[in-house]
């Protein structure tokens, strides 16, 4: 097994209509993917893992039955290569380059040039995958269906689906083979299984097998639609990216261009658990899994060499035989990408059953490689006719590894068709510090979203203050997939690529209600401020009656309903980051859980402060500060051009240490709070209104008058500051010492750790929440009037 790095990358590129983008030009946005992608393969990219033998079925008697169709169609094409006159086949100048001369060698000017030998070597591995497959079929052992692995006709395109205007070489696209009219009648029966999730009990598929009542097929199995050009590439319906450079030298930009385009699978295709990828540099072809957190890339295949094309074959016959969720599709959501259709189960790991929902619309996809992928998809509810459930599909971290623990937490409940928001955007990355004398425990990390939600709605759910304002949950548990005797995580997942320095993930789905609306969809300032509002008062009861603290605000996981014209709801989502606050825990490598302009400094920090309240209140200041400055919704959203030139765009930066230097700045003290952040607050209706909001709450979070002034401010205190206040008797020599770590430079304060300080941190939430709650019933005698008869 191979050994993967344990450093993550440091920011995370998003989608181009992302609400974070706003700051950003596109040239801004295609410098941080490429930025991203650098990193990524620099550091996540496992080299020389067993990916050749990941797509191997794990039924034995496919498995064989495949391996004699590999070795059956290597022999044809060495025969092909190996016989002189044979040039005429396009792909000979590709593959045939160890038998020539150096100055025979193919020199491609372009890499286009290259394009229709590469093409040519899949469709004839393609056709004599169907002849050998028929050729092994008996009476007693009908032929075994296959996929067939192709190339798009049209090379260098952009696919559609793409939201920017990059073009791939090559995009791969599945169907099923035409040898026969079983097969032709087999493409005319949508409910067909695919042969190697159809194995009867001695493994040997009697094809055709339909199962009643089941829904279409996943996206591979589907036939394009005649209307649309088949030419061009399409990502919903691409296995594998193809990613071609004349030089084998140029192996690392590959993996890089790789990488820019594979995450527009996972924007497409709502059913794609991993995804597979190529790069072709001359001769030499690398096969790439995209894992959550790694890309495992297989030993070179050199296609001139006999060896290597064995290799590269086998590895095409096997995709074409193996089970679907080998290639990294999940039986468990079948849903048509074209017809807006299909079905997805949720299994509940309380009752130990599975629960099938219909399909009625997707509510966020995810659009990243890396994290937790979430997924959002609104569907009906069986049991209430005319109403319906959000069922939520991630992948979230388990069990910590040997590693260093780290936290990479993308965003959760962005749910907004029409705002295409993304599901990642530049999160938090862990570095262990360079030095500590703290001992670090490396312990099973027990969050489970689904155990916090069934605790929060049975110690919540009878309060009608807080009715309506956090998910409930209906159904939820750890997703199996058919034929698999486990739970779908990353162990099960990537078996044979997988090592014990591996972060380990848990794909989890769950059915809750209610179906909520994004925050940016929002109408007025006044209803912003009462759904903000509704929120960190259920955030509260959950810290203090349920001991979950939700360590994740940010504008996508603040959500709300809409009970009639004037009443809107709050509601607070994702708590896949959350922590339980009553359980003694041995100390652990600090952590950064959340979004760069949301996240508070002690969390950008990393800092070994325990993490409290009071850093999501931090994240609730910097939400206002965001929406504030570049507009609440679209209606209001301030130009690219403008945005880039607020303070807040530098809370977005390259890593956590510049966003937290830049929050540092800005929060340095009131005066510099107001000129650089509130000065720029949108001159339009409401939004002074937010500002004096924000200013509260920054002086009650960072200068309250309640408690000591060795808690205020964001930067630590030395010796040499704190004298003066020990001389006007504002504090004394022991008050400082008792808060006080001894350093290179004499004693220091760290307001964030006096702050955290029970006493002192309960003082400032309960002023916090006098904050809000007087906002949000001043909010609603405006909203009132304003919508009251004259």
């Amino acid at each position: 097994k191979a050994s993967s790095k344990s450093k993550p990358l440091k920011a995370r590129a998003t989608h181009a209509n992302a609400k974070l983008n706003i700051v950003s030009t596109n040239k801004e946005l295609r410098e941080k993917r490429e930025a991203e992608a650098k990193e990524c393969v620099e550091d996540s990219l496992v080299r020389d893992a067993a990916v050749i033998d990941a797509a191997v079925s794990r039924d034995p008697d496919t498995a064989k039955f495949a391996s004699k169709v590999a070795d059956m169609v290597v022999k044809q094409l060495e025969t092909i290569i190996s016989t002189k006159g044979m040039s005429a086949e396009s792909f000979i100048k590709w593959v045939r380059q160890d038998t020539q001369t150096e100055a025979d060698k193919p020199k491609w000017r372009r890499e286009p040039d290259m394009y229709p030998h590469i093409s040519s070597f899949f469709q004839r591995v393609q056709e004599y995958i169907s002849a050998a497959a028929s050729s092994l079929s008996t009476e007693t052992q009908p032929i075994q269906q296959a996929r067939t692995l192709m190339t798009y006709e049209g090379t260098d395109k952009n696919p559609t689906g793409s939201d920017d205007y990059t073009r791939i070489d090559f995009g791969i696209k599945l169907s099923e083979l035409n040898s026969d009219s079983k097969h032709e009648t087999l493409q005319q029966n949508e409910n067909a299984i695919p042969i190697a999730d159809a194995a009867g009990k001695d493994g040997i598929s009697t094809w055709p097998i339909v199962k009643e009542d089941m829904a279409p097929p996943p996206p591979l199995h589907r036939r394009h639609s005649p209307k649309k050009d088949s030419k061009k590439p399409d990502y919903k319906h691409i296995l594998a990216i193809i990613e071609a450079k004349r030089f084998e030298n140029d192996q690392t930009n590959a993996f890089e261009q790789l990488f820019i385009y594979n995450r527009n699978l996972y924007a497409n295709q709502l059913n794609r658990r991993f995804t597979w990828g190529f790069t072709v540099c001359n001769s030499i072809v690398h096969a790439c899994v995209f894992s959550h957190d790694n890309i495992f890339a297989s030993p070179a295949m050199d296609v001139s060499e006999a060896d290597g094309r064995r290799r590269f074959v086998h590895l095409l016959v096997n995709m074409a035989f193996c089970e679907s969720d080998l290639l990294g599709y999940d039986p468990t959501i079948r849903i048509d990408p074209e017809q807006h259709c299909g079905e997805i189960d949720v299994y509940d790991d309380s009752s130990r059953q599975a629960h099938t929902y219909k399909y009625i619309a997707t509510l966020l996809s995810s659009t990243s490689n890396f994290g937790r992928h979430t997924r959002c998809y609104l569907c009906e509810d069986p049991s209430i006719p005319g109403s319906s459930i959000v069922i939520k599909d991630a992948w979230a971290h388990g069990i910590s590894s040997a590693s260093p623990l780290v936290e990479e937490r993308f965003l959760g409940f962005n749910i907004s068709e029409q705002l295409n928001e993304p599901s990642a955007m530049p999160v938090a990355f862990k570095e262990q510090p360079s030095s500590s004398n703290a001992p670090f425990a490396q312990r099973a990390d027990d969050r489970d979203e689904i155990k916090y939600m069934r605790e929060i709605s049975q110690k919540l759910g009878d309060d009608p203050e807080l009715k309506g304002k956090f998910p409930m949950l209906k159904h939820g548990g750890i997703v199996h997939i058919p034929g698999i005797d486990a739970a779908d995580n990353t162990a099960t997942a990537f078996e044979i690529l997988t090592s014990e320095e591996t972060h380990h993930r848990v794909h989890r789905r769950i059915a809750m209600t209610p179906n909520c609306m994004p925050l940016q969809n929002i109408k007025s300032v006044d209803k912003l401020i009462v759904v903000v509002a509704d929120v960190m008062i259920v955030h509260n009861a959950i810290a203090e009656r349920c001991s979950i603290l939700h360590r994740d605000i940010s504008i996508y996981n603040i959500m709300y309903t809409s009970i009639s014209d004037d009443i809107v709801r709050g509601v607070l989502v994702d708590f896949d980051c959350a922590k339980r606050t009553d359980v003694e825990e041995a100390a652990l490598r600090p952590e950064r859980t959340g979004t760069f302009p949301y996240m508070s400094i002690n969390n950008l920090l990393a800092s070994n402060v325990k993490r409290t309240q009071l850093d999501d209140w931090e994240s609730l200041l910097y939400v206002l500060c965001w929406l504030g400055t570049t507009g609440i919704n679209k209606d209001d959203e301030v130009t690219y051009e403008e945005a880039a030139k607020l303070a807040v765009a530098k809370w977005q930066g390259a890593n956590a240490e510049s966003v937290a230097l830049a929050k540092r700045g800005n929060l340095s003290g009131p005066q510099v709070f107001e000129s650089s952040i509130l000065s720029e607050f949108l001159d339009e209706s409401g939004y002074g209104i937010l500002s004096d909001l924000a200013y509260s709450l920054y002086m009650s979070l960072f200068f309250n008058k309640g408690i000591s002034v060795l808690a205020h401010g964001v930067a630590n205190s030395t010796t040499r500051i704190l004298k003066s206040y020990e001389d006007s008797n504002v504090v004394s020599v022991a008050e400082i010492d008792k808060h006080a770590m001894i350093g290179t430079k004499g004693r220091v304060v760290d307001p964030f750790a006096v702050r955290a300080k029970p006493e002192f941190e309960k003082k400032i939430v309960k002023d916090l929440l006098e904050i809000v709650k007087k906002a949000r019933t001043d909010a609603l005698l405006r909203i009132k009037e304003y919508n009251s008869p004259l």
